[in-house]
C-alpha cells in the first residue's frame, strides 16, 4: 500500500504531531508499505526550508503556502497525490479541507486524524467554534474516516462526526526511553515541550517558585524551541518569583541531550491547559520520570491519580506546591515502576496495525 500523509509542518521541524506522523510512517515502513509526506515548505517558527528530501525511507514534499496565520493555503499539495493509494491528513485545517473536498478531482480516498482538531489556543475563540460546529461538521461527512487520536478526541468530535468516526490512539516510540539506564537525580524536575502559550509555563513557574521556598534542592529544566517568542517573558517571571538560579530554559535540544535529561530527570511536570494526546508525557514516563501534570482529559486517559502520576490544578500555584512537595517526600519507586508500565500499553507497532485496519476498510468500500 502506498500512503501519503498531508501535515502542515514535518521534520526539521519537531513537535508531538511531526513525532507521531513520522512514527507512524517508520512503522508503516517496517511493515512493507511505502509511506511519504507533503507538508509546508516551513516551520511554525518561520524557518524556510528545501522542496523535498528524504528521511531515512520518507519522501519529504514542502510546498509554498500563503500564511494567514491560522490557516494555511497550499493548493498545489494536489500536485502530489497521484500514485498513492490513500491519503492521510494529520489536524484539520487547510488541508483536510482541500484535499477532502477536492476527492472528486484527485480520486483518491481521504482519512483525517483529528489531533484535537483547532482548540489548542483560545484565540479567535468564536471563529473557531463556527469553523469546527459548522464547516467541519459538513466538510468532514466527505471523508472517508476521521481517525480519533485519544478517547477525548473521539468525545469531542462525536459532536460533529457521526458514521465515519473512528479511534485509533497514537503510538509511541518508547523503546529508546525504556532502554534509558541514567541514575535518577533527586528532585530534578523537566518539563519537555513548545513554548507556547497552551502550555501555560508560567502556571508551572508560579507553582515551582512556591516549592523551591520549602525544598531549595529541587530544580527544574524547561526544554523545548521558543516557538511564539514567549521565553523572555518567563524568565523574567523566574526573576520576579525569585527562582532564577533554580530554573534552567535550555532551548531546543539534539536527540542525544534530550535524552540524557529524560535519564536523569526524577519528575516531568506539565501545566498545559491542553494536549490532544500527551506523547512527551508517555515519553517521560517510558524513561522512569514520575508525571506531575495538569488534570486534564488527555492526561487522565493515561494516567491513573496517586498510581503512576498525579494529577493536579496548576492554576492552584499553593495546592500544587503542596503536592509536589508530598510526591517529593513520598515513596518514589512504586509509582515510578507504575508509570513505566502504563507507557509500554502505547506500543507503535500496534498502533500501526489497527491504522492499517482503517486504511484497507476505507479501500474495500470503495472497490
Amino acid at each position: 500500500m502506498r500512503i501519503l500523509h498531508a501535515v502542515n509542518s514535518f521534520y526539521p521541524c519537531t513537535g508531538g504531531l511531526e513525532s507521531a506522523v513520522r512514527l507512524q510512517c517508520e512503522e508503516l515502513i517496517r511493515l512493507g508499505h511505502t509511506c511519504d509526506v507533503v507538508t509546508l515548505e516551513g516551520c511554525p517558527n518561520g524557518k524556510k526550508l528545501g522542496q523535498e528530501e528524504k528521511l531515512g525511507k520518507i519522501m519529504v514534499f514542502r510546498v509554498p503556502f500563503t500564511d494567514l496565520r491560522y490557516y494555511k493555503i497550499a493548493p498545489s499539495a494536489l500536485d502530489f497525490v497521484k500514485g498513492y493509494d490513500i491519503i492521510h491528513v494529520d489536524g484539520t485545517g487547510f488541508f483536510s479541507d482541500f484535499l477532502v473536498l477536492a476527492k472528486p478531482l484527485h480520486k483518491k480516498p481521504v482519512v483525517v486524524s483529528t489531533y484535537g482538531g483547532v482548540f489548542h489556543t483560545k484565540n479567535i475563540f468564536a471563529l473557531k467554534q463556527f469553523y469546527f460546529h459548522f464547516l467541519q461538521r459538513i466538510i468532514l461527512k466527505f471523508a472517508d474516516k476521521v481517525i480519533a487520536i485519544s478517547r477525548n478526541d473521539y468525545s469531542l468530535f462525536r459532536k460533529i462526526v457521526w458514521k465515519n468516526l473512528v479511534m485509533v490512539e497514537l503510538g509511541v516510540d518508547i523503546g529508546r526511553f525504556l532502554a534509558l539506564k541514567g541514575r535518577k537525580e533527586k528532585n530534578l524536575f523537566i518539563f519537555a515541550g513548545r513554548l507556547s502559550e497552551n502550555k501555560m509555563v508560567e502556571n508551572l513557574l508560579g507553582a515551582f517558585a512556591i516549592a523551591v521556598k520549602m525544598e531549595p534542592s529541587a530544580r527544574l529544566c524547561i526544554i523545548g524551541e521558543d516557538w511564539e517568542g514567549l521565553k523572555a517573558g518567563l524568565e523574567g517571571i523566574a526573576e520576579k518569583l525569585g527562582i532564577g538560579k533554580s530554573v534552567l530554559f535550555t532551548g531546543k535540544l539534539g536527540e542525544k541531550e534530550l535524552l540524557e535529561y529524560y535519564s536523569k530527570a526524577d519528575f516531568f511536570v506539565s501545566a498545559s491547559r491542553f494536549e490532544s494526546f500527551g506523547i512527551t508525557t508517555i515519553e517521560a514516563m517510558a524513561s522512569g520520570c514520575i508525571p506531575i501534570v495538569n488534570n486534564i482529559e488527555s492526561f487522565r486517559n493515561f494516567i491513573k491519580d496517586n498510581e503512576s502520576g498525579f494529577l493536579v490544578n496548576f492554576e492552584n500555584h499553593a495546592g500544587t506546591a503542596e503536592k509536589i512537595m508530598e510526591v517529593m517526600r513520598s515513596e518514589k519507586e512504586k509509582t515510578r515502576k507504575r508509570a513505566i508500565e502504563a507507557a509500554k500499553k502505547f506500543d507503535p507497532r500496534e498502533r500501526a496495525m489497527e491504522l492499517l485496519k482503517v486504511y484497507e476498510a476505507v479501500l474495500r468500500t470503495r472497490k
